[in-house]
């Protein structure tokens, strides 16, 4: 058998006795890579794929079945004119402002401390989103609240604690 210019024997050595030279090798990976083989990087390629597509995919069965999955969330709205309350969600509040603006109140749910719509007892746009009461924690008529564009003192109607908010407190 001849390698290069010199002639090789059945054990791999020259005719002088020394061995082949190696020949260096042209692929990656731990093994030689045949046709129809695959290697770690191909593998790593496959995954990687797959992951992104599945992320892809949950992703906007996410988007589709209601935003970031979040639920209608409830909520109470109370009357500053009556006091009286609305249990409500997100979702009936938003009805609430929409049938007020339908009315011709296009101020109802403008800014955060604007009405959110009428109250269905009094009939009046003094809906507003009630706060907790600081003692009892039941709702009451927030301190920002108005009725014909005069402020209204608020409070707890259960313990009667004053709507205003002390000095320097959040909110």
């Amino acid at each position: 058998m001849w390698y290069g210019d010199r002639q090789m024997g059945f054990d791999n050595t020259y005719a002088g006795g020394h061995e082949k030279p190696e020949v260096p090798r042209t692929y990656s990976g731990a093994f030689p890579r045949r046709r129809g083989q695959i290697n770690s990087t191909m593998v790593l390629g496959i995954i990687g794929g797959a992951i992104i597509i599945v992320g892809v995919a949950w992703l906007s069965w996410r988007s589709a079945s209601g935003g970031s999955g979040e639920q209608d969330l409830p909520m109470t709205l109370i009357c500053a004119a009556c006091g009286h309350a609305v249990p409500t969600t997100f979702t009936g509040m938003t009805q609430l402002v929409q049938t007020a603006y339908d009315q011709g109140h296009t101020e109802a749910g403008q800014t955060p401390r604007s009405p959110l719509g009428l109250c269905p007892k009094c009939g009046k746009l003094t809906l507003y989103r009630a706060e907790p009461c600081p003692k009892c924690g039941q709702p009451m008529v927030p301190a920002h609240a108005r009725v014909d564009g005069k402020p209204v003192a608020g409070g707890c109607p259960t313990c009667k604690t004053s709507g205003k908010r002390p000095e320097g407190s959040a909110k």
